[in-house]
């Protein structure tokens, strides 16, 4: 990833391709976005995809899961609720 990078970016499986049949056992051609919308390319273990060390991953970040909203957001959403 590049400097301009937040270190976080979503690997675009429909643009990548693993590279198991070249020689590249367990390597990936990775095109992934990263929250600005800007495009990094890298050739990736996929072992470490999900590894905040990376900045990899297949999914979602933890915070845009679908789901209960954790207790400690709750609580600081109320007041603009009871606005």
């Amino acid at each position: 990833m590049n400097d301009n990078c937040d270190g976080f970016a979503i690997v675009d499986r429909h643009r990548s391709a693993d590279l198991d049949d070249v020689g590249g056992r367990g390597m990936t051609l990775a095109v992934a976005v990263d929250s600005d919308g800007a495009e990094h390319l890298g050739i990736i273990d996929r072992r470490t995809f999900g590894d905040r060390k990376t900045g990899f991953s297949l999914g979602s970040p933890e915070h845009e899961m679908l789901g209960a909203l954790a207790p400690e957001f709750a609580e600081r959403l109320k007041p603009a609720a009871e606005r």
